[in-house]
């Protein structure tokens, strides 16, 4: 929390964006959470304080993803997509396709969310989450990618990811997110 801009924490019994219920809101110097949070949801807005790519898709984080794979689109910042596009994404949720290549369904609303999504289940889940990256190659390389973006010295550090991955801190303490 040292290294993020985050000056205040602000718990609201019914936090909504947009009109619709929502875990917790990243604005700013703040994070609103609904009184409900869990961990998960604190990391997750910790993540959009320092994501550079807040307010643009992030190409290289796209091309993660299998080719055939389509955002949802199902968020706050939800877009209109054409007929094809809707149809594939519907194809993809429906069979279960591309499941063990995101950390949670909100993950494939769109990428500013799967990166957030994937950086708290990293934390939360520590060893579990590295054992989930054995079976997908696109889960692996999007851990590599955060590893990448905050194991610098002015977020987390170096040696952070080794550490929290080694550690064992996140098995059955109640903290850590469920499985999907």
């Amino acid at each position: 929390m040292e290294r993020s801009r985050i000056r205040y924490v602000t718990f609201l019994d019914d936090l909504t964006l947009n009109k619709a219920p929502a875990g917790g809101v990243a604005g700013g110097d703040t994070i609103y959470l609904n009184t409900k949070f869990n961990v998960v949801t604190v990391y997750h807005e910790l993540f959009h304080t320092f994501d550079p790519y807040l307010m643009n898709q992030n190409r290289k984080w796209l091309a993660l993803n299998h080719r055939n794979f389509v955002y949802t689109g199902n968020n706050f910042m939800s877009v209109k997509a054409t007929k094809f596009r809707r149809k594939r994404r519907e194809d993809n949720l429906s069979t279960g396709r591309f499941d063990q290549d995101f950390v949670s369904r909100y993950a494939m609303s769109n990428d500013l969310e799967d990166r957030a999504e994937t950086f708290a289940y990293m934390i939360a889940e520590g060893p579990r989450f590295l054992a989930r990256t054995a079976c997908s190659s696109v889960l692996q390389k999007k851990m590599d990618y955060i590893i990448g973006m905050t194991g610098k010295k002015r977020l987390l550090g170096k040696d952070f990811w080794d550490k929290h991955f080694r550690s064992g801190a996140s098995k059955d303490d109640g903290l850590a997110a469920p499985e999907i």
